[in-house]
């Protein structure tokens, strides 16, 4: 029985081997076993291979000469800008000709001027006006400060300055008090002390200029903004500060204090002024009044008795002792 040919074989060739029909044209290809996988065979011939190879190391040097120019430019560019700094800097377009102070109360245009630090002939530019504010703000007046530069030669200053709320006595003085508790500084010859005194702290106080007002002080001035929500009452003259029963306060024009103790001002004050106008009347008669029971106004008379109390507190309790007043 005859040997089976492979349609491609030749002559003379078994019928295992197999020859790529390209061999038998002539070609110069590149045999590759059906096995293998395309990706693990690499068409064309050396010379492509060779310029497959060229073409990757320009790129790579390609890359490496930008990666070697982005610092050396950064480089002259962080040159460039510090030249033009210095150009501005020592120009004389930038020099600062004028400071303006807008201010009112205590400190004077001159003492902002003078402990802001800022001076003509400086260069504006390189002024730092936020460490100029804070400077300001260590000043005791002062509350807030504002530094704005006015292109290109001038600097305005805006001061906010702290307004008194009271004057408190401390070691046998006198000093400004704001509402916040912060001592303001000490009331000197001939400024002006209309305003409430706050008294009874004693002298347990230490350095008054960084001493803050203690509990007591801030309940002190809770009382005043109650009592100035009542307009009916008037200007009060002074708030005393007592240990033992708390807070009390004298009005102008009435000498008689009205003992309050430590809170709910605001519900005394509203009980308090619905019977002022009445109370008002008889003050000379009245010796103190006491708002610290609950929905009752104790009144204490004097010696000298006086006149009946209004609606119909009773009358016939002997001089000297307290007398519940229920207000209509």
């Amino acid at each position: 029985m005859g040997r089976l040919k492979h349609p491609g074989s030749r002559p003379g060739k078994s019928a295992g081997d197999f020859v790529c029909p390209s061999r038998r044209n002539g070609a110069r290809s590149a045999w590759r076993d059906p096995g293998l996988p395309r990706e693990g065979f690499r068409e064309g011939g050396p010379d492509r291979q060779r310029s497959g190879i060229r073409e990757s190391q320009t790129r790579r040097a390609l890359i490496l000469l930008r990666a070697s120019l982005w610092p050396l430019g950064m480089g002259v560019s962080i040159l460039g800008l510090y030249g033009l700094a210095c150009a501005l800097v020592a120009s004389p377009l930038f020099v600062l000709q004028e400071v303006t102070v807008e201010i009112s109360g205590r400190a004077s245009p001159e003492e902002i001027r003078s402990m802001s630090g800022i001076r003509p002939g400086m260069n504006i530019l390189s002024l730092d006006t936020e460490v100029v504010s804070r400077r300001l703000e260590t000043h005791r007046w002062i509350q807030h400060a504002t530094v704005v530069k006015q292109l290109p030669d001038r600097v305005l200053i805006q001061v906010r300055q702290r307004e008194p709320a009271a004057v408190i006595e401390m070691k046998g003085d006198l000093y400004y008090l704001d509402r916040e508790g912060t001592v303001l500084g000490r009331v000197g010859p001939g400024e002006p002390l209309d305003f409430p005194m706050i008294t009874g702290l004693g002298k347990d106080v230490g350095d008054v200029h960084r001493w803050q007002g203690g509990w007591d002080v801030q309940q002190a001035l809770s009382l005043l903004g109650a009592l100035e929500g009542f307009p009916v009452l008037g200007s009060v003259s002074e708030i005393h500060l007592d240990r033992s029963e708390g807070l009390s306060f004298v009005l102008e024009g009435f000498p008689s204090p009205v003992v309050v103790g430590w809170s709910g001002f605001s519900a005394k004050m509203r009980r308090f002024g619905g019977i002022f106008p009445s109370l008002a009347s008889h003050s000379r008669s009245i010796e103190r009044v006491d708002l610290r029971f609950s929905g009752q106004v104790i009144i204490r008379r004097g010696m000298e008795g006086g006149s009946p109390l209004p609606g119909g507190a009773r009358t016939e309790t002997p001089a000297g002792s307290e007398t519940p007043f229920h207000p209509i």
